[in-house]
């Protein structure tokens, strides 16, 4: 295409000018790029905490147990054994656990402070959640002894360690307070903030006997083999236990998935902004650029250029430029993203900074393709549109005067 070869040369001509306007462009780009795979980065490790330590792929709970912020136990599912076995039955390829949640008091000499405790089956519950291999300093939980896992963080916050004796108190399923003595076996460190500061991990069997709840649990946890697969799994299992209520984990965190895309969208829009500001540059540059050249547009149009081929041609530099300025952004931004994805950002100088998301002591970027494509066109696009002005200008001026008085 002639229009094409007249904007290269165009370009080289001005080399200097080219650049500059480019590296600014892909400055913006830039930028966009590396937020998204910030953001990419914190979604993905967001998810996978509340997957790995909290929400597992699906779970199941007694109808009406959710409708309540502090449940009732009384709401709890009773004959678990039974319905795990249902479970496994159905499909042979998920792992299913069973926990008891409860509303609890740790109580530490003078110290307490309110907590979630959480009755879990040690052979089966690291088949769905990651929590009890966690463990960073002392021992899991393996059996029904009477014994307690708690957080890195609520144990600084209350100066616990190994071997100290804790009390948990918990109201029973009849409504009396029940409390025990249990020692600390292990302290976990998971990456979920809330996971590490405010719950009390205990065998499964001493959570049913505080409760007074022997066959019972308050949820039945499930993972798949493909996360993918959750909402077929969750509406096969809906389907042979309809008694139960059959949430995944994408219900169970709409909250936070909504309030995620409402951040990435307004922290998106801030750096449109600025790479807008860089495509303001583009449009000076092709406005002095239609200035300059105003004669050799006359003379064009004189050979026989149609008014189209003309603008075309400012088109096609607002075109190169926002090409040559994206895949420098590109790669630069790729690389960026590489290094700190493997590497990270660490947050341990902020030990108890709250991000908004279920994340601590470190960010892992992410090199997302659909996001670096997607900000590789915006700038395109942007350039574009910043040539759109001048390409139209170019292409309706008078060829008579553009040759005689140099004037559009």
């Amino acid at each position: 295409m002639i229009a094409l070869r007249l904007a290269l040369r165009n370009l080289k001509r001005n080399r200097r000018r080219t650049v500059l306007t480019a590296v600014a462009l892909a400055v913006g780009i830039m930028v966009l790029i590396t937020a998204r795979g910030f953001l990419d980065g914190i979604d993905r490790q967001s998810i996978d905490n509340l997957i790995d330590y909290d929400l597992a792929d699906i779970k199941a709970f007694h109808p009406g147990y959710l409708d309540d912020d502090f449940p009732d136990l009384k709401l709890a599912i009773h004959q678990v054994d039974s319905l795990l076995g249902v479970i496994r039955g159905t499909d042979a390829s998920v792992s299913a656990t069973a926990r008891l949640e409860m509303a609890g008091l740790l109580i530490s000499g003078i110290e307490e402070t309110f907590t979630r405790v959480i009755g879990v089956n040690p052979d089966t519950d690291p088949r769905v959640f990651k929590t009890l291999q966690a463990v960073v300093k002392g021992e899991t939980l393996a059996d029904d002894t009477p014994r307690a896992l708690i957080g890195d963080r609520l144990a600084s916050d209350l100066g616990l360690d190994i071997g100290d004796i804790i009390t948990v108190l918990v109201r029973s399923a009849p409504g009396a307070l029940n409390p025990r003595d249990l020692p600390i076996s292990g302290i976990i460190a998971t990456g979920h903030p809330k996971v590490d500061q405010s719950v009390v991990y205990i065998p499964l069997a001493v959570a049913r006997d505080m409760a007074l709840l022997p066959d019972a649990a308050t949820e039945i946890a499930v993972r798949t083999e493909r996360r993918k697969d959750s909402e077929r799994v969750r509406n096969r299992l809906a389907r042979e236990l309809p008694s139960l209520d059959w949430r995944s984990w994408r219900s169970l965190a709409s909250d936070f998935i909504t309030l995620t895309r409402m951040k990435r969208a307004g922290q998106t829009i801030v750096i449109a902004v600025l790479v807008l500001m860089a495509a303001v540059g583009i449009a000076n540059t092709q406005v002095i650029s239609v200035h300059e050249r105003t004669r050799e547009i006359g003379a064009l149009r004189a050979l026989g250029f149609t008014s189209g081929q003309v603008g075309s041609i400012f088109l096609w530099e607002g075109a190169l430029i926002g090409m040559l300025a994206g895949c420098a952004a590109v790669v630069v931004g790729g690389a960026v993203l590489s290094y700190l994805g493997v590497h990270g950002i660490s947050l341990a100088a902020y030990k108890n900074i709250d991000i908004g998301y279920p994340v601590r002591d470190a960010i892992y970027p992410m090199v997302k393709a659909s996001s670096v494509l997607g900000s590789f066109l915006f700038g395109v696009i942007l350039s574009l549109a910043a040539s759109w002005g001048s390409a139209r200008r170019a292409a309706r001026g008078q060829v008579v005067r553009a040759l005689r008085e140099g004037a559009l």
